[in-house]
């Protein structure tokens, strides 16, 4: 009977991947179960007391109060009987029962871990989860960053997650010369306010987008800031605006980060820190300049305009990712 078992891979991800469309390409799929991970409509009292259970200043003190995953839909009453193998994003780890997981593996289900945040990540997500990234229920990790799969032993999965938002029109005049969004967590804070400050000084029109991680962060002048997350389709809308995209990676960061994917899927010049782009597909430095500091920016290039085409084919697209998993050829 187990051999005439339907080979199906069952992705569990957390809500804001569909926020962001990661695996949007793969709704449809006969072949894959996507399920997103999210916490459960709730009246006012129990919202309070969940706000309290999941306090994010205790998760990133080490302390992890147990039975986290009540407050979450993960997946629990999902049909198994037709999947082999099941790929867990990283965002999700505190959010599953693991009991859960070992019932999944104890059935003969092959467990994947992947990471899409660095291991060494500030992110209170990343410092909470660190023990149940090296738990003994994985039979694969996988991580998008080099760094990582070498210091951790773990295997490199890295250009197989972004699926392009076809919707999105790109204007033939841009109304900005730079665009930045995201917050200022991993150290960034100084080189993306200088960044913006050294643009606008030089003429340039920037926009950026951005959240203090710290809220005792000094605001500047120039700058537009989100005190909520805004909506990655309004993300899109403003880089598709732009001349150019800025990406500042976090400290320690060597894989891309979305800018990158939307540098070339949008066709978008990019500057970014981050010197290991240049062994990254479509890597071209023409239209990508790697910076130190704000006054590297070569103010010409980045106001001129010119005809971007990276040629891209879909080459990030998760159909790749489940044709990987599920042995299939492309």
């Amino acid at each position: 009977m187990e051999n005439n078992k339907k080979n199906r891979l069952l992705v569990l991800g957390w809500w804001a991947d569909r926020h962001i469309g990661f695996f949007s390409d793969l709704y449809g799929r006969d072949d894959v179960i996507i399920h997103y991970v999210e916490p459960y409509p709730l009246c006012w009292p129990l919202k309070i007391l969940r706000l309290f259970h999941l306090s994010g200043r205790l998760f990133r003190m080490g302390i992890t109060l147990p039975y986290r995953y009540i407050w979450f839909d993960y997946g629990r009453h999902i049909d198994l009987s037709e999947v082999s193998k099941i790929i867990c994003i990283n965002g999700v780890l505190d959010k599953i029962n693991y009991r859960f997981l070992q019932n999944c593996k104890a059935h003969g289900i092959e467990m994947n871990l992947f990471l899409l945040d660095s291991i060494d990540a500030s992110s209170a997500i990343m410092q909470g989860n660190r023990k149940n990234i090296f738990r003994p229920i994985w039979d694969h990790v996988y991580s998008f960053e080099p760094r990582d799969v070498k210091k951790y032993g773990l295997e490199y999965l890295g250009f197989c997650y972004y699926s392009m938002d076809k919707t999105i029109k790109v204007p033939s005049h841009p109304k900005y010369d730079l665009y930045f969004s995201g917050n200022t967590k991993g150290g960034r804070y100084e080189l993306i306010h200088r960044i913006c400050q050294f643009v606008t000084d030089n003429g340039g029109i920037a926009k950026f987008e951005v959240q203090l991680q710290n809220k005792m962060e000094e605001k500047k002048e120039g700058i537009h800031y989100n005190y909520h997350w805004i909506s990655y389709h309004e993300v899109l809308l403003g880089l598709a605006e732009s001349r150019c995209i800025l990406e500042i990676v976090q400290k320690n960061q060597t894989g891309p980060s979305l800018r990158y994917f939307e540098a070339v899927c949008y066709n978008k010049k990019l500057i970014t820190n981050n010197p290991y782009i240049k062994d990254f597909p479509y890597y071209n430095p023409q239209w990508m300049k790697v910076i130190c500091t704000a006054n590297d920016i070569d103010m010409d290039w980045l106001v001129s305009d010119e005809e971007i085409d990276y040629h891209y084919n879909g080459d990030f697209s998760p159909t790749h990712l489940v044709d990987f998993f599920l042995g299939k050829n492309n």
